[in-house]
Order: structure tokens, then sequence, then C-alpha cells
């Protein structure tokens, strides 16, 4: 027997007997094939759609290494399902909380209560999103948003069974660097305006970036004015706003 499994394929079933067996096949044989069938078909299916979401997921994870912003997929006790190449970077960069045992766990007890009590609203549908600040004894502070992960059938973060959450890390005093291929590609720009309008986006001035270089700080003002024309932008602050919300952005965690 065969059935169809998408496209140009077939699925086929064929039954054999043992070497010299020449019967053919009996009333109750073709019953019970007959009634196979349909939970065969379902199996391929179910098989086929496995398949497809494995490789969807394998696509998805491959995709979010390249994501700058570092997320982590996690249970409503904090266990960690999933994390991007962003967030184990994070994870790395800070003492203030950390992955153990397989969960999220604050290196403080009263930032470890914070954290829970935040995720413990978000799960119970207390509040919609959940906010928690740490900071460390050297100032250095971590900013983790929490929001209830839904399925594509709306399921709520409480009916979920694994990773109801999703949490969002920053480091905020992380040093930012800037691709200057890709500023180039994505403005429009020159390799030399590109690497001007990456160190202004970093937080230099025009008079360190062109004592940086080497040239005449009438040079740079002048690289500056065709990159505000090419840009359509009319002052600094207005080019570095659109490179920051670009692509071209890469946060440096300090280790």
């Amino acid at each position: 027997m065969s059935f169809p499994i998408g496209g140009d394929r077939t699925f086929s079933l064929i039954l054999h007997r043992h070497p010299g067996d020449m019967h053919d096949l009996t009333e109750e044989e073709e019953r019970d094939l007959t009634r196979l069938l349909p939970h065969l078909r379902q199996a391929v299916r179910l098989s086929a759609q496995h398949g497809a979401l494995q490789a969807r997921a394998a696509t998805l994870e491959a995709a979010s290494s390249h994501v700058q912003a570092a997320l982590l997929l996690c249970g409503a006790d904090l266990t960690i399902d999933w994390r991007n190449a962003a967030a184990i970077d994070v994870l790395t960069g800070t003492t203030l909380v950390a992955r153990t045992g397989g969960k999220l766990v604050c290196t403080r007890p009263h930032d470890a209560q914070r954290l829970r009590d935040a995720a413990g609203a978000v799960v119970g549908g207390a509040v919609r999103v959940g906010r928690v600040v740490l900071t460390g004894d050297d100032g250095a502070r971590l900013h983790l948003r929490i929001v209830p992960t839904r399925d594509a059938m709306g399921t709520s973060p409480a009916d979920c069974e694994t990773a109801p959450l999703s949490i969002m890390l920053s480091l905020p005093d992380s040093r930012t660097r800037f691709d200057t291929d890709d500023i180039a590609a994505l403005f429009d720009l020159s390799p030399a305006e590109a690497r001007l309008a990456s160190a202004l986006s970093g937080g230099a001035s025009i008079a360190e970036y062109a004592q940086a270089r080497g040239i005449a700080t009438g040079t740079a003002r002048v690289q500056l004015a065709r990159i505000l024309s090419k840009t359509g932008t009319q002052r600094q602050a207005d080019l570095v706003r659109p490179v920051h919300a670009s692509p071209a952005r890469r946060n440096l965690i300090q280790q």
C-alpha cells in the first residue's frame, strides 16, 4: 500500500512473506492493513512536520548568533532552555548573574529574590513586562527585561510547560563599536566617511578623530559635511542615532 506524502513523493509499505510462502493475503491480514493505514499516514505526516520544525529551529538558532540583542528563554523557575550567542557573551562578561545548574542565578541573595519576584509576576499575569536593574559593588549595571512567551496559538505563560519567559539582557556600560563595512554599505558612504561615522557614533569628537587619523580637523569636517548630505541629516546627533540603531552596532563585553 502507498500514499502521497507531499510534492512528488510517495510513501510505500511492501510486505514480504518468508521465501517459498506463496499464499495470498488473507481477509484478516487485509483488514489489519486497512486499519493500520490511517495510523501510518499520521505517523509519516507527524515525522515530516517534526523534521521541518527541527530544520526551522536550527535555522533560527544559526540566525540568532548574528543578533546583537542578548536573549534567554527560561522556565518559570528560571531554568534556561535556550540562549543565543549574545546572551552567552553577557553571562560571561558580568558577575551579577550566572548560569548555575542550568538556571539563571543572581550572585547576591537580595538580587536573586528581586529577579524571582519579577519573573513570578510575569508568569502569574500580574504585570506584562518585568524590569530589573542589578548594580555591582563596582557600579557595573545589568538590565533585565522579562516578557511572557506565547506560542502561535496564544497560549498563556502559565499554560506553557517550558520556556514561558523571554529575558533580554543588557550591559549598558559595555563599550560599543561599529562595523565600518556595514556603515559604508548601509549608508552609501566611502570607507573614509564610514570610519568617521563610526568614530563619531562611538563618542569621539571631530578633533579627536582627526588627531588619531593624522589628518587636519578641517578635512574631517569636510568629510562630515559629505556624510550629513548623503544620509539626509542636519547635525552630528542626527547621524549618530540611525547608526546606533543599525545592524552595524557591535557591543564589546569587557572581561
